[in-house]
């Protein structure tokens, strides 16, 4: 068989009778960032799981495979139909298929990038430099329910997560940028805040810290009754803090994700 050339489309894969769903998971410790990691090494890299019953397959030839963990022997990975179906030392190619000689490269899980925001033509700038899922950390709800169906319809544009509206006070950052939208004034709107969000279809909440004085700002017991509310609903809680001072708040509070390293002490 003749092989592809090595200049090709990247596109989305999926595990043959496997979850491959790159999200966020609820950690017992606050950290920078917290995710399920992405991998080939799963059942169907071991052996067939029935592809003959699927559509036109690609195999990828002559690779080294990093499974999301480790180096692995394989120097072939089979797919068809968007699913992952075979991983091999020697060529997993099968009558028919299109062959891509990988030229020694290496194949590897798809990379998430941990912070946008989102614009047109993200998703598919995203997929061209291998970054297959995408965490937005603020847009309205309408935008996030766009961007989701696009990613749900085409395989060539990068999967997305979202916060949707992050928790701040009025007049507080990002208000410049994004205002009009929902904010909060005390702690005990804090359920509705999260259930509202919820129904945006938020996958996680951000919440933003002081910002040096330089804007307005939630207080800690309203930050403690938002952590409180979205780990109830099974959320993790993402925050925006920019001092070493917001940091001790939010961790206080118990937060899963630090999304900035902070600058300055105060």
């Amino acid at each position: 068989m003749l092989a592809r050339p090595a200049k090709h489309k990247l596109v989305k894969l999926v595990p043959r009778q496997a979850t491959f769903r790159p999200v966020l998971e609820r950690s017992s410790e606050s950290r920078v960032l917290r995710h399920s990691t992405p991998s080939l090494y799963y059942s169907a890299c071991f052996g067939s799981l029935g592809e003959d019953a699927l559509g036109a397959a690609t195999t990828i030839v002559n690779a080294k495979v990093f499974d999301g963990t480790k180096s692995q022997d394989w120097t072939s990975v089979r797919f068809a139909d968007g699913l992952i179906t075979k991983c091999s030392v020697a060529s997993a190619a099968q009558e028919g298929d299109e062959v891509i000689d990988a030229g020694g490269g290496t194949v590897l899980p798809g990379l998430i990038d941990a912070h946008v925001h989102l614009v047109p033509g993200a998703l598919a700038q995203s997929l061209t430099f291998g970054v297959t899922t995408v965490l937005d950390m603020f847009s309205k709800p309408d935008l996030v329910a766009r961007t989701k169906e696009e990613a749900g319809s085409r395989p060539d544009v990068a999967d997305v997560r979202s916060s949707g509206v992050g928790a701040t006070a009025p007049g507080g950052h990002p208000s410049l940028m994004y205002a009009p939208f929902p904010t909060l004034t005390a702690a005990d709107q804090a359920e509705q805040f999260v259930a509202e969000r919820i129904a945006e279809g938020s996958d996680y909440l951000k919440i933003f810290s002081g910002i040096r004085g330089l804007w307005p700002s939630l207080d800690s017991e309203t930050i403690q009754a938002l952590v409180t509310a979205a780990h109830i609903r099974g959320l993790v809680v993402v925050a925006h803090v920019s001092s070493t001072a917001g940091v001790e708040e939010v961790v206080s509070a118990g937060v899963d994700v630090v999304a900035h390293v902070p600058r300055t002490p105060s």
